[in-house]
Order: structure tokens, then C-alpha cells, then sequence
């Protein structure tokens, strides 16, 4: 059995155990820009909202200029958290927590990527066209080990 034919297979009972009413999405993180073919390249999203695409059977991707949510762009390595996030001030703002030290150790906290460690983040639903490209990305190697042990 094929690296890729196995994916499927862990896609398809992922999906029966979750009970998914849409396709599982598969997500290439890659470390220089490329032209993917069929892939819309979007503008002013957030990463969630990248996401709902593929999962509803879009393939999109998205970069440093296309995100829009500033923690998810830290999150990535795309840029720094503005000001206000990073002392916490912005999510007291928004009513999300009521003492900025709660949201300063929060965003301390945030697991992320070094600056500038992938240029753009690939996501599909159709895991036969991409699976390889997951499997040889010099990424896996920042993922924690259970992620990594998905891959293989």
C-alpha cells in the first residue's frame, strides 16, 4: 500500500469516526512561494476562514500579505503581534479577557513558527493530489512528534 492510499484510508476513518459531514482538509505548509495550479490565492482572510473554503471543496492559499488575523499571522512566523495584542491591551479591548496579563501569558504561550520559517500555507480537501507533497515538505520536521507520526 502507497503512502497516499493510506492517507485516504486515515482520511476515511477519520471521517466515520468524527462523524464529518465534509471532507477532512489537508494543509501543506511551504517554505518558498509556488504557483499552485487550480489553487485560489486569497486576500484579506483569516486562517479559519481559509479553511471553511477548503473544507467545503475549495483549494486556496494564503501568505503573509493574504492573512488578516494578526495572531494567526504570528502564529505562521507571517509578522509580529501588533502592540496592542502582544501587552494584551487588544483582547481586554475586545471583552475576550478582562486583565491584560492573562492575554500577554496567552500570547507568550502561543505555539508558532520562526519568522519567516514557510512563505505560504496550501490547503485542499482532496488529499490524492497533495498527500506527496505533505510527506516531502522539510516542514514535518517542526511538527511535534504525534504530528509528524500522522504523516507517516
Amino acid at each position: 500500500m502507497t503512502a497516499i492510499d493510506n492517507m485516504r484510508i486515515m482520511g476515511a476513518r477519520m471521517s466515520a469516526i468524527l462523524g464529518l459531514s465534509s471532507f477532512p482538509v489537508g494543509i501543506r505548509f511551504l517554505t518558498r512561494k509556488e504557483e499552485i495550479k487550480g489553487a485560489l490565492a486569497l486576500d484579506k482572510h483569516r486562517y479559519c476562514q481559509a479553511l471553511m473554503r477548503a473544507r467545503h471543496g475549495q483549494n486556496v492559499v494564503l501568505d503573509a500579505e493574504g492573512i488578516s488575523c494578526p495572531a494567526a499571522a504570528r502564529a505562521f512566523g507571517f509578522r509580529p503581534l501588533p502592540e496592542p495584542l502582544r501587552t494584551g491591551k487588544g483582547l481586554v479591548g475586545f471583552g475576550i479577557v478582562s486583565e491584560e496579563k492573562v492575554a500577554e501569558e496567552m500570547f507568550e504561550k502561543m505555539p508558532h513558527l520562526k519568522m519567516e520559517a514557510i512563505e505560504q500555507i496550501h490547503k485542499f480537501h482532496e488529499f490524492k493530489n497533495h498527500t506527496r507533497g505533505l510527506l516531502q515538505n522539510n516542514f514535518e520536521s517542526q511538527l511535534p512528534f504525534h504530528a509528524r507520526q500522522a504523516y507517516m
